[in-house]
């Protein structure tokens, strides 16, 4: 609910009951049925209401992509947001919220409780634990899952996917995660607590529940504890897994049924850990879940822009981006912070994530398939199934080349600046199927470039 749109419901109950002092003397007829409309527009527009529901969202039928409650693909724009339910207040959140909403992004990945990274964990902006005594998983506090309920309502209102982390593991069963916790408590009470989740947000469509987190367990059977007690309630949102770095869900989760959605996690070769994971989870759809940060590492705007383009041009279902700090907002910072989180909400990433967002609206971008060969040693081809448009990232190479299968029958081509969203044309100077970018250097600086071929 927005402080608009509450202030407008409240304004309605107000008018509501400003009813004058009629004595015993019934009302004029005329005034009751006026009265009585407006007490029923009152309790209506008082309700909950979702406008363009889009959630939950299934598995295509091909198993490569999302799609939404009305059928359509959906692309997933996501950001990284982990600490936002233990660190932020509701005003923060609306804040963060509305930001995201105006960039384009339609999905929030976070953490359900946070073990580290927050100014007070694991409680939240109002000082409440998630669980009493301090006995992890035992016993859950009504009040703190009610200020998560709050949070993932409001990002539905707004569209939003929220691929909800209910139990963090943390990197090697270090302080960062509830490795531990999880240990201690056993799978029959962690069992206990994903039925106590799947009770508690059942009512909330938009939920894809992410277990682990940057870890491979040991013990598999903790987490798919949680999941049992999701399933126990008849929860039927998606799952997936957060494991360690590079390593290949399919590998290390081999028997889990119950993984909907695979996920990639590298700082490397993007393209490869696509090809791999799509590989090793047929019939799955795989999304780019974290590659490096944006304030972290060193790394560059061309370096999230690269790996998001060369996830979707691999056949992914979508891709996560992460900012230093907005990941951790006010928490702890295991990176030196440059910007304050409320600036860093407009940094050159996101925006650069936005026109990435804005460019896909455009095209059937659930039909790429990654069946172009290398057109050089630092770019990606994707190609429509139906043959209808053939698509370059470029991050670096001086000329593009594609082969007759990929540019057979594409009437129109054009070049687009990720950097800044400008769009010229582009013209096969040097003979077929080769062409070279409009300069050495993009709006930006950086050597990247987008090549649309289209049959139309």
């Amino acid at each position: 609910m927005t402080p608009s749109s509450f202030g407008l419901k409240a304004q309605a109950r107000r008018q509501a009951m400003a009813v004058p002092d009629q004595g015993s003397f019934p009302c004029d007829p005329l005034r009751c049925v006026r009265l009585a409309l407006l007490c029923i527009f009152a309790v209506l527009i008082a309700l909950p209401t979702v406008a363009g529901e889009r959630f939950p969202l299934t598995v295509s039928a091909n198993g490569r992509h999302l799609i939404d409650a009305a059928g359509k693909p959906f692309l997933v724009s996501g950001d990284a947001a982990w600490s936002l339910i233990a660190d932020l207040a509701r005003d923060e959140i609306d804040l963060y919220l509305d930001s995201r909403s105006k960039l384009g992004f339609n999905t929030i990945v976070v953490s359900l409780i946070e073990h580290k990274f927050s100014r007070n964990a694991p409680r939240n902006a109002y000082g409440v634990a998630p669980f009493k005594a301090d006995r992890a998983f035992f016993d859950p506090v009504d009040a703190y899952f009610d200020h998560a309920f709050w949070f993932i309502q409001q990002a539905r209102a707004r569209g939003f996917l929220v691929i909800l982390a209910p139990a963090y593991l943390g990197i090697e069963g270090s302080d960062e995660g509830w490795s531990k916790e999880m240990a201690a408590a056993g799978p029959v009470e962690l069992e206990a607590y994903g039925a106590y989740l799947g009770r508690r947000f059942a009512s909330l469509p938009n939920i894809i529940w992410l277990q682990g987190g940057d870890a491979d367990p040991r013990d598999k059977a903790l987490v798919a504890a949680i999941v049992a007690g999701l399933k126990r309630t008849g929860s039927a949102a998606l799952q997936s897994v957060h494991g360690n770095r590079d390593s290949v869900m399919g590998d290390v989760w081999s028997q889990a049924a119950w993984i909907d959605i695979g996920t990639v996690y590298t700082y490397g070769d993007v393209a490869a850990a696509m090809a791999t994971a799509r590989k090793a989870l047929p019939g799955r759809p795989v999304l780019l879940l974290e590659s490096a940060y944006e304030g972290e590492r060193g790394t560059t705007a061309q370096d999230i822009r690269a790996a998001a383009w060369t996830a979707i041009l691999s056949g992914g279902t979508g891709q996560v981006f992460g900012n230093n700090p907005v990941w951790h907002f006010a928490g702890p910072a295991p990176f030196q912070q440059k910007q304050e989180w409320r600036e860093a909400l407009a940094s050159p990433g996101a925006r650069d994530m936005s026109r990435m967002f804005a460019f896909f609206q455009d095209l059937d971008w659930w039909k790429i398939e990654p069946l172009c060969p290398p057109t050089g040693r630092n770019s990606v081809c994707g190609r429509a199934s139906d043959h209808s448009f053939a698509l370059v990232y470029t991050s670096g190479d001086p000329v593009v080349y594609l082969d007759a299968a990929a540019t057979a029958g594409k009437r129109n081509s054009r070049w687009f600046d990720p950097s800044s969203g400008t769009i010229s044309p582009a013209v096969s100077t040097q003979g077929a199927g080769k062409y070279r970018p409009p300069g050495p250097l993009n709006a930006a600086g950086g050597t990247d470039w987008v090549l649309l071929l289209t049959a139309r």
